[in-house]
């Protein structure tokens, strides 16, 4: 993963002005154009709107090098799967 992905979720955790749905957004549209690569995930049918408290956790370990990259995309299929972030991927 291109390390100033960490600077976007830095941006996410610290400043108010970056929402979840700006940090989404932005994580969706870097996944669609493969800057961020994971595997296709399937969006679930019921979705949420908020980004989970513990993925901001996972992200601020993330960025400080308690998680490893892979452990941190692992939190990113979360929300594609619960419909927080939007992605239009084909499927492989």
């Amino acid at each position: 993963m291109p390390f100033w992905i960490r600077d976007l979720a830095k941006m996410w955790i610290t400043e108010p002005l970056v929402t979840d749905k700006d940090f989404g957004r932005a994580i969706g549209y870097l996944i669609e154009h493969e800057v961020i690569k994971i595997p296709y995930t399937e969006p679930e049918g019921n979705s949420i709107t908020n980004i989970p408290d513990w993925v901001k956790t996972n992200a601020e370990w993330w960025i400080t090098g308690k998680i490893s990259d892979t452990e941190f995309t692992v939190a990113l299929q979360y929300l594609i799967k619960k419909g927080i972030i939007l992605v239009n991927l084909p499927t492989v």
